[in-house]
């Protein structure tokens, strides 16, 4: 099962999807499915984790130099201002934004996870519901 790195709300929400008529076919899927979430969400943290280390590499480097030309010019400064330098810096704005997108794939795939989880157990019930009282799920389309 290819599918691509990138997804969407409502591919999940599909995804999550039970086609009552095919319980074989949703449980034979279900396994691949549960897989392949739980990897984007190993990337996208694997992501987030890579980006903190960005940021914080690029924010002691920027308060290195700034501290630097400062006592060259035999300026005195805090390091309010030297947070309020960085945060202004587009660069910095522009990581900070990558994190917040990360962090909410990362929440979104968590979400994803977890209902994969619910999935597998109503898939189950269903099975067992199924073996117990097969009449009831027998779909006839010529009595519609």
């Amino acid at each position: 099962m290819e599918k691509p790195k990138k997804v969407s709300v409502s591919k999940i929400r599909e995804d999550l999807q039970i086609n009552g008529s095919d319980i074989n076919n949703e449980f034979i899927k279900q396994p691949a499915l549960f897989f392949w979430y739980a990897e984007l969400l190993e990337q996208a943290e694997k992501k987030l984790r890579m980006l903190i280390i960005k940021l914080e590499v690029y924010e002691a480097d920027k308060a290195k130099r700034i501290r630097e030309r400062a006592k060259e010019v035999g300026e005195k400064i805090t390091e309010g201002h030297i947070t309020r330098t960085i945060r202004l810096n587009k660069k910095w704005q522009g990581l900070k934004q990558k994190i917040s997108d990360t962090q909410y794939k990362v929440s979104m795939l968590k979400a994803a996870r977890t209902a994969f989880i619910h999935k597998k157990d109503c898939l189950i019930s269903l099975g067992a519901n199924f073996r117990e009282h097969p009449d009831l799920f027998l779909y006839d389309e010529k009595k519609e």
